[in-house]
């Protein structure tokens, strides 16, 4: 069985975080939902269509482009790598920390949101049925795996992506 566990040592005093299963939220979805939450579970849908529908495209791309950064960061701490927004925003505008380990994370939520960005991209023009694997030497030299870019260091190091 899997476990999550706590990504921050408690603080002197606190009492040590339990172990968290996955299968506890398995599935993650509504088999028999009750009329009401169906009802509200539509009305949500319906009203966040409505927003988006509403927005002008640029306020959209903005928003699109904040979304990415705040997946980025929550899917790196899930997985043990503290990158802060700001810190993805600087290496997405190609400002990189002296170290080399903050540098690493940086180079790898700034390759996470490019990428996203351009399966969001394709998406909206209905080419997903296009995506290589997200393993493949396809995808890694994408527009976000260019060759000769610090994302590609492991690359060139010998790293097998295929």
């Amino acid at each position: 069985m899997f476990m999550i566990r706590q990504l921050r040592e408690p603080k002197i005093g606190q009492a040590k975080p339990m172990e968290e299963s996955v299968q506890r939220i398995e599935p993650a979805r509504l088999e028999d939902a009750s009329e009401a939450i169906s009802d509200a579970l539509a009305e949500l849908s319906a009203t966040s269509a409505m927003l988006g529908n509403s927005l002008h495209p640029r306020t959209a791309a903005n928003l699109a482009d904040l979304v990415r950064i705040m997946n980025t960061y929550y899917s790196n701490l899930i997985e043990g790598h503290d990158t802060r927004p700001r810190d993805i925003e600087r290496a997405l505008a190609g400002h990189f920390d002296q170290d080399e380990a903050r540098r690493n994370l940086q180079l790898e939520a700034a390759a996470h949101v490019r990428l996203q960005a351009d399966v969001d991209r394709m998406a909206a023009q209905g080419q997903l049925n296009r995506l290589p694997a997200t393993s493949s030497c396809g995808c890694i030299a994408s527009s976000t795996w260019r060759p000769g870019s610090p994302c590609c260091a492991s690359k060139a190091r010998g790293a097998n992506f295929s």
